[in-house]
């Protein structure tokens, strides 16, 4: 394990650069496809909020605000900000990004991305 996956904003970035890797790589794809267009339709641009839990997802202890550009997210800002909560992800599914990334860049399909095809409607 990385050091700086230590502390909550390592881990969180760490884990946001595999799920871009694997977006990058099946953009044309099927799975990825369809879904990058309706999410650059639907909430390119926007303020996303994620919420970050240990146990239980209705008691969060981080939060971060993301915004999908160019068919990727970007960190915008660490701490609760205005957005609602788009994403609540549990630190162990992080970390389980962080640990096996090669996992989850060559089968997308393990991406926890339920919440972006709700919100975008796909």
């Amino acid at each position: 394990m990385d050091m700086k996956t230590n502390d909550t904003y390592g881990l969180f970035m760490e884990a946001l650069d595999v799920v871009n890797t694997a977006i990058s790589e099946h953009k044309d794809g099927q799975l990825m496809g369809g879904l990058l267009t309706a999410a650059d339709k639907t909430i390119g641009g926007k303020h996303l909020g994620v919420a970050v839990y240990r146990d239980d997802p209705d008691t969060p202890f981080d939060y971060f605000t993301l915004r999908f550009t160019n068919g990727r997210f970007e960190l915008l800002a660490r701490g609760k900000d205005e957005p609602e909560i788009a994403w609540k992800v549990s630190q162990d599914y992080l970390r389980d990004l962080v640990d096996n990334p090669r996992d989850y860049i060559d089968n997308p399909a393990r991406l926890d991305l339920d919440w972006l095809r709700d919100r975008v409607g796909v």
